[in-house]
């Protein structure tokens, strides 16, 4: 826009706020204009998913019909490219855009939107950070066609430990635009109090949220969170679903207090776009371009890096739940009032308990997954059966799949070729991690161990309480961590030869001595 049209946009704005009203939703009580900024201004500065009910339900609304139309028409001249008319259904509305935000959530169908949203989303900024700040926002739409946006996702398994003590969010460099948050943690009396205080309603929620950034609220984060299969199964659990989500900030510090997030900048282009006529969908992929941020690491594939930390961690460490953060003063941030996609909330399978890692850590983990992403693929194909073998042998299951699992993994690194024997398979492992030759001897019959349990389990049998090793009665539990361990020693020492050398080794030729390691 030029400084002549700037300046038509800020006059109208400023009648705009003179007659401006905050309509309420049918059934609730009406809220003030300040009301409405004092709680806009707080969504955004920090995290408050007990205001977030008045940004997706109250409105802004001009009561001056006539300029409301003025503004209307004036927005629609700036973004004509992108708006649809269709006066063909019955329906309130005429004019419809199609945003980014509808792609940027992981919808497979888009669906437009009516272009008044637009203009309620523009009040909402005026509001909420001032005239200048919309006329910047309307303003990067017409200008700009790339803004960013964060992928979140949380992982479960894992903990950050750090020096030192904070309240609040600590943040670690992973690359150019992805890094590893570690939030806050909140004793058990902490969240308990909360929850007794926002039952009274004597609660000053700020205080809470201080520590916790805005952008770990998404619209759909309290139903996703609520689902049945996320909580223990208790007595009258839908009362309990019911009860927990009329105090969403207890409810929430008690899910994220001390969780790790992986945060990742993405861009889109452009911001908008032309729906088709309304009885038609539009694919997102042929409209939009998402792609990380990131130089250093444009491809960044989080399932991958959450195999790294498991490896580095030696504990199971996922992708529980994913959600993205767009800016508040962001114009295209709009979407259905009646959201429903987001990615499903997966659930936790290592057991109780989590594994502290520290920054250091997190180092090693990105050069250990940089080094399996950069491996040919057919060796990386090789690997991805072991390494996914060894991490759901760290889940919470029976001691028979556990094993069935590690055999699976030390198969797809030791006995490439099907119909190799179990004497091979013990033979190179042990050979290849042995540091010498009594180590070899005790690691070839734990191997041989192994394999005796799986074939146990395979024919039916079920697993006794304790194995004997050299002549040592070993708890099974125990005999199962050491093949883990092993396995992950296995795996960490294959990736690193296989990224040196660009092929899988050759175990013939290692075990005869005519390579070396």
């Amino acid at each position: 826009m030029n400084p002549e049209t700037k300046q038509e946009l800020e006059q109208l704005l400023h009648e705009a706020m003179e007659t401006i009203v905050i309509e309420s939703p049918e059934g609730y009580e009406p809220i003030s204009v300040e009301k409405y900024k004092e709680c806009a201004k707080a969504f955004r500065e920090s995290y408050r998913p007990d205001l977030s009910f008045i940004l997706l339900y109250y409105r802004p609304n001009i009561q001056d019909d006539a300029l409301k139309s003025k503004l209307f028409n004036f927005m629609k001249e700036e973004l004509v490219d992108y708006i649809r008319e269709d006066e063909s259904l019955d329906l309130p509305y005429t004019h419809w855009i199609q945003t980014a935000k509808r792609a940027i959530r992981g919808a497979g169908r888009l669906i437009p939107i009516p272009f008044d949203r637009i203009l309620e989303k523009l009040l909402e900024i005026v509001i909420a950070s001032g005239a200048e700040q919309a006329i910047s926002a309307l303003d990067r739409c017409t200008r700009d066609t790339v803004r960013t946006f964060q992928k979140i996702i949380l992982l479960g398994g894992l903990r950050v430990d750090y020096s030192g003590t904070t309240t609040d969010a600590r943040e670690t460099h992973v690359a150019a635009g992805i890094r590893f948050v570690q939030l806050p943690s909140y004793t058990v009396g902490e969240i308990r109090d909360l929850y007794e205080s926002e039952q009274s309603g004597s609660v000053e929620l700020s205080s809470y949220a201080a520590s916790l950034p805005p952008y770990l609220f998404h619209e759909r984060l309290i139903p996703n969170l609520l689902h049945e299969s996320f909580i223990p199964m208790v007595d009258n659990t839908q009362s309990w679903f019911r009860q927990w989500s009329k105090f969403p900030m207890a409810f929430h510090l008690s899910i994220l207090c001390d969780a790790p997030l992986l945060i990742i900048d993405y861009t889109v282009s452009p911001l908008f776009c032309k729906p088709p006529p309304l009885k038609k969908e539009l694919d997102k992929s042929d409209q939009f371009e998402i792609k990380i941020e990131s130089t250093e690491l444009p491809n960044f594939d989080v399932y991958k890096f959450c195999q790294a930390l498991s490896i580095i961690a030696n504990y199971p460490v996922k992708s529980l739940l994913t959600w993205q953060y767009i800016g508040g003063d962001e114009l295209f941030n709009v979407d259905s009032r009646f959201p429903n996609e987001m990615g499903k909330f997966a659930m936790p399978d290592h057991g109780s308990g989590i594994s502290v890692i520290n920054e250091t850590d997190i180092d090693k983990a990105k050069d250990l997954y940089e080094l399996l992403t950069n491996l040919p693929s057919k060796i990386g194909g090789k690997l991805q059966i072991a390494i996914d073998r060894w991490i759901k042998s760290k889940t919470y299951q029976t001691s028979e799949d556990k094993i069935i699992d590690l055999a699976i993994a030390f198969e797809a690194l030791y006995l490439p070729d099907t119909g190799e024997s179990t004497f091979k398979f013990a033979a190179r492992a042990s050979w290849y991690l042995g540091k010498d030759w009594k180590n070899r001897v005790e690691l070839f019959e734990v191997f041989r161990e192994l394999y005796k349990c799986r074939s146990r389990v395979v024919h039916g049998g079920e697993l006794k309480e304790n194995v004997t090793i050299e002549g040592e009665s070993v708890p099974i539990e125990k005999f199962i961590t050491k093949a883990q361990n092993l396995c992950r020693d296995s795996i960490e020492k294959i990736i690193k030869q296989c990224s040196r050398e660009r092929k899988f080794p050759d175990w013939n030729n290692l075990i005869l001595g005519c390579r070396t390691i």
